[in-house]
């Protein structure tokens, strides 16, 4: 990942404001675990369609729906890539 990747779905601007992210994230979901179904690349984009899987324990701010129980998800996410590294999503 590029150093001054940007998120545009979380609005996150640099590789350490994403770490600080997913930190927060994982607490939420400690036994969180992506699987990878499909992934396509072309030029200076790849496509990712992956599988989620964890238990939220509400750590995360999601609604109380939830607590407590599995959650399985499927997503997807187109990256821009530029010198090898993901620079944006």
């Amino acid at each position: 990942m590029a150093p001054d990747f940007f998120d545009h779905d979380l609005q996150l601007r640099g590789l350490e404001s994403y770490k600080q992210f997913e930190t927060v994230f994982i607490k939420g979901f400690p036994d969180y675990h992506e699987t990878i179904e499909d992934m396509i690349a072309e030029w200076d984009k790849v496509w990712v369609h992956f599988k989620v899987t964890g238990t939220h324990t509400g750590e995360w701010g999601l609604a109380s729906l939830i607590l407590g129980k599995p959650l399985s998800i499927f997503l997807s996410a187109s990256l821009g890539v530029e010198a090898s590294q993901a620079s944006r999503r």
